[in-house]
């Protein structure tokens, strides 16, 4: 796809392109972008894989829930990861045809106050990949230590062989603990798990945001189409109104095709998101409390920014495409011709239902942030009742 053709979301498609997550011009199908893309998820799945025979391995030795409690939360977190990052490689044909959509000026003009906005929305990207590298970077220099710290307590608690100077805990079957841990192979592990673990947790977040980036240029389009509906009500020539407002038909109908492929993207995208974030967040929860230690602090957050940011754009969605039906109060429809009135009806019926982002069945509002907190304390609850 040409960058060229391009004129939204610069910020994040160059970052996603750098990350080998969204192609080139016309290699979307090419081995230069699927082999990359291929090697970083295989990577991806490699260390949860290396996680969960952690797990398996603390479960089968009697390690005890202090220990594997750390594994048990990463474990969860990347396989959310994984599902975000391979939704949007799978689905990278939506997201190329909704870029398309948005950057296509020639059909029904450019948006008022686009240069504005895009401006903005390209300032915001910046500042939320700051919030990423920044959060990647506090984990490994504040959190991984407080984490091998604890591991140290527990291991010469237990008299355990569990590694504790990798940054997150993993398992190689048919090796050694004592192996991982010389040097130089726990200099090389460290750098490797460093390496992947920030570039798949930055690309995860960025795939999040223009997620709110995607609606709010819809919004912009929405507000350009009820300008355009305006012009034509205010319109005192008969037959220029009607030739404006069927231009108006056909720019509310590419619009609803924007927010379809939107939902069909994001829609399986945060498919699973919705799903594990209560039960991150409510595990989380409860190692912080249970251990009084943080160390599972940036999963917390990250995970609850990621689900704020996709509920609050699927409301600021509802909200914009609800008002479309509203400019007919600026206007003397009764004056209206007697089949323009008729295809108002018809054009408010259409409008009855507005845009949104669905997950299954779950629309994304601001309503569902409660509905996970609330199963976030639900698992608290639980795991709080076993350990007693």
């Amino acid at each position: 796809m040409a960058q060229q053709l391009l004129k939204c979301c610069d910020v994040s498609f160059k970052l996603l392109r750098i990350c080998k997550l969204f192609p080139e011009e016309g290699q979307e199908n090419s081995f230069s972008y699927l082999i990359p893309i291929s090697a970083v998820l295989t990577l991806n799945f490699l260390q949860w894989a290396l996680t969960i025979f952690y797990i398996i391995d603390g479960l089968q030795n009697h390690y005890g829930l202090e220990v594997i409690k750390f594994g048990i939360v990463c474990c969860v977190s990347m396989y959310g990861v994984i599902w975000i990052n391979t939704s949007c490689f799978r689905n990278r044909h939506l997201l190329i045809a909704l870029a398309k959509a948005m950057s296509d000026f020639k059909t029904f003009g450019k948006p008022p106050a686009f240069d504005e906005v895009n401006d903005k929305i390209n300032f915001y990207s910046k500042l939320h990949l700051v919030y990423l590298l920044g959060g990647s970077l506090l984990y490994f220099v504040v959190f991984a230590p407080m984490q091998q710290r604890n591991c140290k307590i527990q291991t010469s608690i237990r008299n355990i062989t569990t590694p504790c100077s990798i940054f997150v805990p993993i398992y190689v079957p048919y090796v050694e603990y004592e192996e991982l841990e010389r040097s130089p192979n726990i200099y090389v592990i460290n750098a490797m798990l460093f390496c992947l673990i920030v570039s798949v947790y930055v690309t995860c977040g960025i795939v999040v945001w223009n997620n709110f980036e995607m609606v709010e240029y819809i919004r912009l389009r929405i507000r350009h189409l009820k300008a355009l509906l305006l012009s034509a009500f205010q319109e005192a020539d008969k037959v220029a109104r009607r030739g404006i407002f069927r231009k108006s038909l056909s720019y509310h109908a590419e619009i609803l095709r924007m927010a379809r492929l939107a939902d069909t993207f994001y829609g399986t995208e945060l498919f699973l998101h919705v799903i594990l974030t209560g039960a991150i967040l409510g595990v989380s929860g409860f190692v912080m409390i249970e251990s009084q230690q943080i160390d599972v602090l940036m999963i917390f957050v990250g995970w609850l920014n990621a689900i704020i940011i996709g509920c609050v754009s699927g409301q600021r969605l509802i909200n914009e495409s609800s008002t479309i039906p509203d400019i007919l109060y600026e206007v003397h429809w009764y004056n209206f011709d007697t089949q323009l009135k008729k295809d108002l009806v018809f054009f408010l019926l259409r409008c009855k239902q507005p845009m949104r982002i669905r997950t299954a069945n779950v629309i994304m509002t601001n309503t569902l942030i409660i509905e996970i907190l609330r199963t976030a304390y639900s698992y608290f609850t639980l795991l709080s009742s076993i350990s007693k």
